[in-house]
């Protein structure tokens, strides 16, 4: 079954109604809501949910939006599960429990995670010229993205600590309210969990309700950075894959309709298991027509 999130919808203007009405008219059935949705909002749609066949596959952290975010605006970063700052950790452990038992109590299976980062000096602008400018292979270029990572490497021990503290403190309430805690595939290199901090958080913590959520477009854009590709994230993590952010990519521009861009969903569908969570994440502002032209061409490879 495909799952839509709302994340193409909310914008702070549509309310509940709105939103019902086009998934609706969409023949969605499943969605999952994004951080996008404020607490007025969500209280709309969880009237909406409990009168219909709706179903909420999964939500994303952080849900509704905190009281206090940054210009009361959501964002799965506004809280920082890194954050060595104890007091800041808490904050972020402290929204994300509460994360939880919303998800918990609409029935959510799933609550998809950001962790954090390493603080460090990510030359953004450098690497995506050299993307720009076809020099991504060039040795330059490659010199350029091997130090870049063993700088990574050599900055991220406080950060990883503190994500794994924070998933541990998280556990107790994920196992309470039934929630599997997903962590999501990143877009830049210097975002956690790359694929050395996954091996780590799935071993050490093997058997608790904690699991991988693979990203299309993200994976696609770490493919053409040259970091790592599509397939050897999902061939890696197939066994603790919970769910899936299905959304196409040209290059580094992604969160396009899938079918508009150059990702292989043939070779995505196969490695799904039959209980992997399946969500089209769209841009704000797509349109219905380009959502129905997504959500059709997806039938013909992961439903």
């Amino acid at each position: 079954m495909l799952s839509l999130s709302t994340s193409y919808l909310a914008d702070g203007q549509i309310r509940g109604l709105d939103i019902f009405e086009r998934l609706m008219a969409l023949n969605i059935c499943s969605l999952e809501l994004s951080y996008k949705i404020d607490m007025d909002l969500f209280q709309e749609l969880r009237s909406f949910i409990n009168q219909s066949k709706l179903i909420v596959s999964s939500v994303h952290n952080f849900f509704p939006i905190p009281d206090t975010a940054p210009n009361g605006k959501g964002g799965g970063d506004i809280f920082l599960l890194s954050e060595p700052s104890e007091d800041a950790r808490r904050e972020a452990v402290r929204w994300t429990r509460r994360s939880i038992e919303h998800a918990g109590s609409i029935g959510a299976k799933a609550l998809v995670l950001h962790c954090g980062r390493v603080e460090m000096n990510v030359e953004r602008k450098r690497l995506y010229t050299y993307y720009k400018n076809r020099q991504i292979q060039t040795f330059e270029a490659r010199n350029f993205i091997h130090s870049k990572l063993g700088e990574r490497r050599k900055r991220k021990s406080a950060y990883l600590d503190s994500v794994l503290r924070s998933l541990a403190e998280l556990l107790p309430t994920a196992e309470q309210h039934n929630i599997i805690l997903a962590l999501e595939n990143r877009y830049h290199y210097h975002e956690l969990p790359g694929p050395e901090e996954f091996d780590l958080i799935f071993e050490k913590f093997t058997g608790a309700p904690v699991g991988y959520w693979h990203d299309t477009g993200h994976a696609h854009a770490q493919e053409a950075l040259g970091i790592i590709s599509q397939n050897e994230l999902l061939d890696r993590y197939h066994e603790q894959l919970v769910g899936m952010h299905l959304h196409d990519a040209r290059g580094l521009d992604d969160h396009l309709p899938p079918g508009r861009g150059q990702i292989d969903f043939h070779r995505i569908g196969t490695r799904m298991k039959g209980d992997t969570l399946r969500v089209i994440e769209l841009k704000p502002g797509t349109s219905d027509s380009e959502v129905a032209a997504g959500i059709k061409f997806l039938s013909k490879w992961v439903i």
